[in-house]
């Protein structure tokens, strides 16, 4: 992510990662986010941001997933926020950011008329790499790779690989970005290597990932930060903000529910012992 900003700031102190209330979920619910405390990586400060969401208790923490679009830290703007499991708004570039985008690399027509396609190809047989929603998914996942510490995600060359591969993944010709696409990292420059376990970068070593296990992301638990959605759209040219990824807290049943559960199965084993 790029921060509108000069930045000679130090990382301020940055708590564990604090899932997002449920209650301030979908388009229609308008959240108020502040953007103090940047943990930054990569010398553009992406990686993590301690944030205020709605107003909710401790700070959320959004993942920087876009490095075409700005925002000011200490800046506090309006934005709805929308689960990956919401297939139907994912799709929607009305409603989630990017979420019309479709298509391989190569196309770099901006029209207004055009949603855009996708910079990089990821080099997938099966093609299910050109949708928002996987390219979120797979974003989510490198997410996940970062060398936690307690203040954040360190900046080492591990990390500011992993987050050179999510701009990778996610840059595009969305028309309404033409005037702010930057260079550099979104024609495809800076390491994407250093530290990947195995299958050459972090963006191949994500998608094979996910090829051998799909469920590694509860889509359920991830979300998007779009920006202002009003009067059937998402806010867009000089308006358009900074899209984030952020961890949902998923519903945990309560104790009585298990506890049915095996008295249930008790009751399954017991008659299928009389039985026999």
């Amino acid at each position: 992510m790029y921060v509108f900003l000069a930045l000679t700031l130090a990382a301020a102190a940055f708590g564990a990662p604090a899932p997002l209330p449920t209650n301030l979920l979908g388009v229609q619910t308008i959240n108020n986010i502040q953007l103090p405390n940047p943990i930054c990586i990569s010398g553009e400060c992406g990686g993590a941001f301690q944030a205020g969401v709605g107003g909710a208790s401790p700070l959320a923490t959004l993942w920087c997933v876009d490095s075409q679009e700005f925002v000011s830290l200490g800046q506090t703007y309006t934005a709805n926020i929308v689960l990956l499991s919401d297939s139907t708004k994912m799709g929607d570039g009305t409603q989630v950011r990017y979420g019309n985008v479709t298509g391989n690399a190569g196309n770099t027509s901006q029209t207004d008329a055009s949603p855009g396609n996708w910079d990089f190809d990821i080099h997938d047989a099966f093609n299910s790499y050109n949708t928002a929603l996987s390219r979120y998914t797979l974003a989510a996942f490198l997410i996940s790779q970062y060398t936690p510490t307690p203040q954040g995600p360190a900046d080492t060359a591990q990390n500011e690989a992993i987050q050179r591969a999510v701009w990778r993944i996610m840059s595009n010709t969305n028309a309404h970005l033409a005037a702010q696409i930057n260079t550099g990292l979104n024609l495809g420059g800076g390491d994407i290597s250093t530290g990947v376990p195995a299958n050459g970068n972090w963006v191949a070593y994500a998608e094979a990932q996910l090829h051998a296990n799909p469920n590694l992301i509860n889509l359920n638990g991830w979300a998007v930060v779009s920006g202002a959605y009003a009067n059937g759209n998402l806010l867009n040219g000089a308006n358009a903000i900074q899209t984030y990824l952020v961890q949902v807290a998923v519903p945990v049943p309560e104790p009585g529910f298990f506890a049915l559960l095996a008295l249930g199965v008790a009751g399954v084993v017991t008659k299928a012992r009389r039985r026999k």
